[in-house]
């Protein structure tokens, strides 16, 4: 019979060596990015069914908004009033390009951002520096000075089709801003990945050059309205675009109406500007107090100042012309 040869032993020090040799393997499968290229969910369906694709990496193509409190995905036709949004972060320690509430949203550098217990990473290649690039490009000021915070001074309209990680705000009937982004509102994808980037330029003139503002305003019977004015579709579009027409402004009509967010006059005051930011109107909405578990009311018809802005540039200044 054959000498009967025992197994070698594992020593601490071979142990150490094996776990660190295999940590990283593990970590890699874990984090990061996807492990093979992720299905194309279609946006009308992402914010139909969000929690059908909770926790998954995915591909879907969407227009930017940068604004105020505001990085979300968007596509035209699938957003519905008064419901949650898609909210847009980098993956890696790419900083958020706009500040918001509430919390710390700082980035350590050299450390992938973590949700849910998941690191994404971000691909930092041609593609993604365009993306970055263009989204941050805007004016710090509107044509009259002004401080500007909100996407009508946004350089470019950014599309592109996105990989990354998405998790559905959960269902919390006692914190309906229980997901992610600005208080809460949203669903959340994390960017790892970005590619067929279209950037078009929009009317915004560059911050170079001066112009010449000058305001009119007027008195305007504001109507009666019964309920809630959450949504402008209903009453406060078509009073900004009644008062357009009545003083010779009805080219901007239609463009407000595709353009203007479904967010205005929440609170209290509607500013719409034209894309080239050359013609403002300002628009107070009269509200009524409403008693303790009431929806706000407008009040009786009742008159309220419009004020509309208009500029030109001074000689030897240009806009953009698309």
């Amino acid at each position: 019979m054959g000498q009967m040869v025992n197994p070698p032993r594992l020593t601490l020090k071979s142990l150490l060596i094996l776990v660190l040799i295999l940590l990283p393997l593990r970590a890699g499968a874990q984090t990061g990015g996807p492990s093979t290229s992720p299905p194309t969910v279609a946006f009308c369906d992402l914010v139909s069914n969000p929690q059908a694709f909770d926790g998954q990496w995915i591909r879907v193509r969407g227009q930017v908004s940068l604004a105020f409190e505001d990085f979300s995905l968007h596509e035209s036709g699938c957003d519905k009033p008064l419901t949650r949004n898609i909210w847009l972060m980098y993956g890696g320690d790419e900083e958020m390009p706009i500040t918001y509430c509430c919390g710390d949203h700082s980035r350590p550098k050299g450390k992938d951002i973590v949700v849910r217990g998941q690191a994404i990473s971000l691909t930092r290649d041609a593609a993604m520096n365009d993306f970055i690039a263009k989204v941050r490009a805007r004016r710090a000021r509107r044509v009259d000075g002004e401080p500007c915070d909100n996407s009508a001074c946004n350089l470019y309209r950014v599309s592109a089709d996105i990989v990354g990680l998405f998790f559905a705000a959960r269902n919390d009937a006692r914190n309906p801003l229980s997901g992610f982004g600005h208080m809460g509102c949203c669903h959340l994808l994390v960017i790892h990945q970005v590619s067929n980037v279209i950037a078009e330029r929009t009317p915004v003139p560059e911050d170079e050059g001066g112009f010449s503002c000058s305001k009119q305003s007027w008195q305007a019977e504001f109507p009666v309205v019964e309920g809630n004015l959450l949504d402008p579709q209903t009453v406060n579009k078509k009073f900004l675009a009644q008062q357009m027409r009545q003083h010779g402004d009805t080219e901007f009509v239609e463009v407000m109406q595709n353009t203007i967010s479904k967010y205005s006059g929440m609170t209290g005051t509607l500013v719409w500007a034209s894309p080239d930011l050359l013609t403002t109107y300002w628009i107070p909405f009269p509200r009524a107090r409403a008693g303790k578990g009431e929806q706000t009311k407008s009040a009786p018809s009742r008159m309220t100042t419009v004020t509309r802005e208009r500029c030109v540039p001074m000689p030897g200044n240009s806009t953009p012309q698309n």
